[in-house]
């Protein structure tokens, strides 16, 4: 079987679906090697040599054209790269694919965020909102990433639960750690400790004006510093402003085990998650980690997470100080967290995808 990846989204500041195809396509290129990886982005995903180039006009990012053209050309000219690579089965880790039945499809859904929270994902909404709606008729198999994900499908799609595979995701273990962890970064960064943080992008859904207003109203109470890293062009309105309040606009991925090692917290308030990476990334790095209480959330965490209603200010706010005046919950969670992280594994989720699309592959012959 020769295993197709559609990566033609990727581009050089890859952030959560980016790092997700980049982890998996290394695996699946390390574990079944009769793969190709279809993207611009050369340096991708660990298959430089098992890469083929794309346009790159069609790389993912803020620009709508870029989008326009991928999804154009994923049904013209993808397909005829495809035959000539003599694919058999084609993966795409995100609901974008060339609408045909001559190859079999296997395509990873990630969450139903576009159609939950339509006004925040603009055109990109219609978009996935037409690609579901027909899935069902060119997609073999799909893939999803918990099982919350899971129960959402039969209440989006027609896609038929005998063909859904919950495969989890992970994070890089290797820079993940407490050692790749620089005392100096918040030095080097202007980042004043001691600090609380929130790592993630800035849609509405997830929630950041709860964490803001529980973060002011105990502000008096401890000595932090609340630092928000995301991309602000999401966020909807006007960030509030305050001396205590650091907005990061993107870190380098090497600076991230530091920016997490560094805080003494962090903070997912997210009102719907279909995993939740940014919570394994920083349990892995020794924080501990107060956490939404819906969705995926509660089964990424296990225990090894406070879990607090994301709309109740004030429960968030007396969690964030427990957590910071009570020691001895703080190494409980910090030592729960690394053995919790530690189940995870980006070759378990290649394992996963492989299996998936051996399925896919066996029930088209």
């Amino acid at each position: 079987m020769r295993l197709g990846i559609n990566g033609t989204v990727l581009n050089e500041t890859p952030t959560g679906l980016g790092v997700f195809i980049n982890e998996t396509a290394k695996e699946v290129c390390k574990q079944h090697e009769d793969t190709l990886l279809f993207s611009s982005f050369t340096k991708s995903g660990g298959c430089k040599e098992n890469t083929i180039k794309t346009p790159s006009k069609i790389r993912g990012g803020s620009f709508l054209l870029n989008n326009i053209f991928r999804a154009i050309y994923l049904n013209t000219d993808f397909r005829s790269v495809l035959q000539k690579n003599r694919i058999d089965v084609l993966y795409t880790p995100f609901l974008e694919y060339p609408f045909t039945r001559n190859i079999p499809i296997v395509a990873t859904i990630l969450d139903f965020h576009p159609l939950m929270f339509p006004k925040q994902f603009g055109l990109s909404s219609v978009y996935f909102r037409f690609s579901l709606s027909i899935a069902h008729l060119f997609i073999k198999r799909v893939i999803v990433i918990s099982e919350y994900v899971k129960k959402e499908m039969s209440r989006f799609s027609r896609i038929n639960k005998e063909s859904v595979d919950v495969v989890y995701l992970s994070y890089n273990k290797k820079l993940f750690t407490p050692e790749n962890i620089k005392r100096d970064f918040c030095l080097k960064k202007n980042i004043f400790k001691p600090y609380i943080l929130y790592v993630g992008n800035l849609f509405p859904y997830k929630n950041v004006d709860s964490l803001i207003n529980a973060f002011l109203d105990i502000k008096s109470l401890i000595p932090h510093t609340l630092v928000i890293a995301g991309n602000r062009q999401h966020y909807q309105g006007k960030l509030p402003e305050h001396e205590r309040i650091l907005y990061i606009n993107y870190t380098e991925e090497s600076d991230l085990p530091s920016l997490y090692g560094n805080a003494d917290l962090l903070v997912h308030p997210s009102l719907s998650e279909g995993f939740g990476i940014t919570l394994l990334e920083a349990m892995a790095c020794g924080i501990p980690v107060v956490t939404s209480n819906r969705t995926s959330i509660p089964e990424v965490v296990g225990d090894a997470a406070v879990l607090i209603d994301p709309l109740d200010i004030h429960e968030m706010a007396k969690a964030l100080l427990g957590v910071l005046r009570n020691n001895s919950l703080r190494k409980e969670l910090i030592e729960k967290g690394k053995k919790r992280a530690d189940t995870f594994s980006w070759e378990g989720t290649a394992k996963g995808i492989i299996e998936s699309c051996k399925k896919a592959f066996e029930e088209s012959n």
